[in-house]
């Protein structure tokens, strides 16, 4: 189970990229480097941990994405918000749970208010 922080794009990546060194993905052991800017190796360490939970034969996985509450279909600029899609594993087996106060998000899955 992986429990990442939806709070902004940086934290997500941030977040992402921490699970490398668990499942040891594409040899990266190392502790994840806190940064205030995504540096480059952040976002690939997090497209890394995406390709590893999309492998078949991967044992079933569920993946909390926490606080997605930034919109980014939103009038205002907002630097930290993102599409919840692109950060989604390229596959059909695992599971996915999304805490957010967003409610056009109800469409992606069975949605539960709270």
């Amino acid at each position: 189970m992986a429990s990442l922080n939806g709070k902004g794009k940086d934290t997500l990546l941030q977040s992402l990229a921490g699970f490398t060194k668990y499942a040891s993905i594409d040899g990266v052991r190392e502790p994840i480097i806190k940064v205030t800017g995504v540096g480059q190796e952040v976002p690939e360490k997090a497209n890394a941990f995406l390709r590893w939970l999309a492998l078949e034969g991967n044992p079933p996985w569920l993946v909390i994405l926490n606080n997605l509450d930034r919109d980014y279909r939103g009038e205002r600029e907002d630097s930290q918000a993102y599409d919840m899609e692109s950060f989604l594993p390229a596959t059909d087996h695992g599971s996915l749970l999304v805490t957010t106060r967003l409610p056009h998000l109800g469409g992606f899955g069975n949605g539960t208010k709270v």
